[in-house]
């Protein structure tokens, strides 16, 4: 065997020792990460079956959590625990402690809830700032809960309550808004808005003559909630998407649907939080207003501007019309002046050939003067020499 042989199986030994360790360390890794997540599998078993809400509410909102990127990959982990519970309470036998238990839970789910609610007398007229009192009467007194020497009424002051009308949505039943109580005194309670209404809700409001229902709390969505409810009263009740939505619940899912609202080959569509949708919504108006007002003040803006820019135009208009009124005359009168000047033109023409005949003939008459002048100084000239010839003859 040369030496480059017996190098080679050296380094082959010796890469061979550090492929043993990583595997052996591996393993290890795969062990302690194994063990953690049978622990973290119990721990979320054990959390889940202490928990009171139904484990079909968990699971979807455990679809719309992975669906949002906002929950661990343990997600698989805490579906599959789900299901495994209710198979389990499924199993079980309904007896009256269980169906009572449930009872409970879904009171205390829903809240309390008051029923045959009328208004009073109608709203006050709201501030500037949208405040107005509402007071109502309910269907029997409250009752007082004793704690500590202390009576405290079921409804207190600083309460939020929902408010809706008490005929179901098929009937047009409306939420009527979110609302503080501000003072509660036998039968009767006296509400402030809780969040600012807009005119179209304050004008339902103020029509609605009741009976109303307060609700401690806001019905939560669920998949059995339009239950019984055809698919033309779906339609009339509420817009054309969520209707579609509705009616396309638990039918076989199509190609394009998002992956995380198919479940077994139909399609499960994502339940509603109505105290974050009217949340949304709220801040939204809010929003779309302040819009509203910054265009209205703009377009103000811009409106006194078209004004003013108007009236200057129309300004700068009359200085026009003036102008051209004046420009007319200067060119009137210059037409006038030219004429004249023609006039006078000719008349300077006219008078100027009279004066060259006229000096035309002053010259004739002065080469005439001359002759006479000279043969006049000649016939002189003659006569006194004539004369003097004679005088000297003498």
């Amino acid at each position: 065997m040369s030496i480059w042989n017996k190098v080679l199986l050296g380094f082959i030994f010796v890469l061979s020792l550090g492929f043993f360790y990583m595997a052996a360390r591996t393993l290890k890794t795969h062990q302690v990460w194994r063990e953690s997540a049978q622990k973290h599998e119990q721990a979320i078993r054990d959390t889940l079956l202490k928990t009171k809400i139904r484990p079909e509410e968990i699971y979807s909102e455990m679809v719309r959590m992975v669906a949002e990127k906002s929950i661990s990959p343990n997600a698989e982990t805490i579906q599959r625990i789900l299901k495994e519970a209710e198979a389990t309470r499924a199993d079980q036998q309904n007896s009256l402690r269980l169906l009572k238990a449930q009872l409970d839970q879904e009171i205390f789910r829903r809240g309390r809830v008051w029923r045959g609610v009328q208004p009073v007398k109608p709203p006050t007229v709201p501030d500037a700032e949208g405040n107005f009192e509402l007071m109502v009467e309910l269907s029997e007194e409250l009752p007082i809960i004793s704690e500590q020497d202390k009576k405290i009424p079921l409804i207190s002051e600083k309460m939020i309550l929902y408010v809706f009308e008490e005929k179901p949505a098929q009937e047009k039943g409306r939420y009527l808004g979110e609302f503080s109580v501000s003072g509660v005194g036998g039968k009767q309670l006296t509400l402030k808005p809780a969040k600012k209404l807009s005119e179209g809700q304050y004008r339902r409001l103020a029509q609605s003559r009741g009976p109303w229902v307060l609700y401690e709390r806001l019905p939560m969505d669920g998949y059995d909630l339009f239950e019984g409810l055809t698919e033309e009263q779906l339609r009339a009740m509420m817009p054309e998407a969520e209707y579609r939505e509705i009616v396309k619940h638990g039918k076989p899912a199509e190609p394009e649907d998002p992956p995380e609202y198919v479940h077994d080959g139909k399609y499960q569509r994502p339940l509603v939080d109505f105290a974050v949708a009217l949340g949304y919504a709220h801040r939204r108006r809010s929003e779309l207003i302040d819009l509203k007002k910054a265009a209205d003040r703009d377009k103000a803006t811009v409106d006194q501007a078209v004004a003013n820019a108007q009236q200057e135009q129309k300004a700068l208009e009359q200085q026009k019309a003036e102008a051209e009124k004046a420009l007319a005359q200067m060119e009137a009168q210059r037409d006038a002046a030219a004429d004249h000047l023609k006039e006078v033109e000719n008349s300077l023409a006219a008078k100027q050939l009279e004066i060259q005949k006229t000096i035309a003939q002053i010259q004739d008459y002065t080469r005439q003067i001359a002759r006479i002048q000279l043969e006049v100084s000649r016939k002189i000239e003659q006569r006194v020499q004539a004369a003097l010839q004679a005088a000297a003859e003498k």
